[in-house]
């Protein structure tokens, strides 16, 4: 199986709420030697998000810089969603502040 493969079974599994599958999905795609792209990652962040494992979002978004995959709006966009679904406004302006820092412009989804 290549990328467009793993991302597809993944975005189901995390569709489903199975994030404990999606998990293992992802550290076998990672065993295999195989690098995940960035929509590959935001897959993942959001099924984690929306499940409210937080932690493991940010844990997914530290092991992008890892590989130096570059988390983009949508990665940035998502966690700050999660974050404020679970009222921790707190995270959810250090990751704003950090989305300035790099230089990306937010959109009209990062102000809603």
């Amino acid at each position: 199986p290549d990328l467009r493969t793993y991302s597809s079974l993944l975005d189901g599994l995390c569709k489903d709420g199975k994030t404990g599958l999606a998990h293992a999905l992802w550290h076998q795609y990672l065993q295999s030697g195989l690098e995940p792209d960035v929509r590959m990652h935001n897959i993942l962040i959001h099924g984690l998000c929306s499940v409210g494992k937080l932690d493991d979002a940010m844990n997914v978004l530290a092991s992008m810089e890892h590989r130096n995959c570059v988390a983009n709006l949508v990665t940035y966009n998502t966690l700050m969603e999660g974050f404020f679904k679970v009222r921790d406004s707190n995270r959810a302006t250090v990751i704003w502040g950090y989305m300035y820092k790099i230089g990306l412009q937010p959109d009209i989804i990062s102000y809603n």
